[in-house]
């Protein structure tokens, strides 16, 4: 779905570092997307996607970055210009990249990677980031009270790098399934004053700390407004 950004979506992003948007990926699309992810995390894991359910969380975690690599159709979803259009406009960006995509499935709920809650900023080794899109995979049967998650598949949260992510209280929600699409800016770099326990990830596509992002590992979405 192709969506108009009004001023007024511009001016409640700036205000609270979050703007929800209903039907930007249809329900069939997520299903697909939500299978393909299973079986991307479960081939790295070398499991049957059944079991899924049955890993610790932080290894679930750690195991779901950079999806995209492996498979087509996450690849498709996390590159999607109409997205990356929303986002940069949103975040006022331009250039802006494919920094990372985060498949998080909290299956009965589980201890967080983070031990408290960081902002999307704090939580990553790329700095600095442009923001993130947030895609649930499954409907949630209620709020979480401390994050406005979608409610329902097939809507998106765009969030800025400042809005503050309460990790403990989302992996500890049973049931959770969702997809991070991180952006980035032209300029952003591996930075070696980071939390995340994804810096190995970087490390193995052959960046040194404080190494700015190379386009033909983290391409480049949208280059003009």
């Amino acid at each position: 779905m192709k969506l108009a950004l009004t001023a007024d979506h511009k001016e409640f992003f700036l205000k609270n570092n979050y703007i929800e948007f209903e039907g930007l990926i249809t329900p069939d699309q997520v299903a697909i997307l939500k299978k393909n992810a299973e079986e991307a995390l479960a081939s790295r894991l070398k499991l049957n996607a059944a079991r899924l359910g049955n890993q610790p969380v932080k290894e679930l975690f750690q195991a779901g970055y950079d999806l995209w690599r492996d498979n087509a159709i996450i690849k498709k979803t996390v590159q999607k210009k109409d997205f990356a259009i929303l986002a940069s406009e949103l975040f006022q960006v331009i250039p802006i990249r494919c920094a990372f995509d985060q498949y998080i499935y909290t299956a009965q709920g589980s201890v967080s990677p983070f031990s408290e809650t960081f902002t999307l900023q704090e939580s990553s080794c790329l700095s600095p980031l442009a923001g993130a899109l947030i895609l649930p995979l499954e409907d949630l049967m209620k709020p979480i009270p401390s994050f406005h998650m979608p409610l329902n598949v097939g809507s998106g949260l765009f969030i800025s790098p400042s809005l503050p992510i309460p990790w403990p209280e989302l992996f500890s929600t049973p049931n959770l399934s969702f997809l991070i699409i991180g952006y980035s800016g032209k300029k952003t770099m591996f930075s070696a004053d980071t939390r995340d326990p994804h810096s190995a990830n970087l490390k193995m596509l052959g960046y040194v700390f404080n190494e700015f992002l190379k386009d033909s590992i983290h391409p480049i979405l949208i280059r003009k407004s």
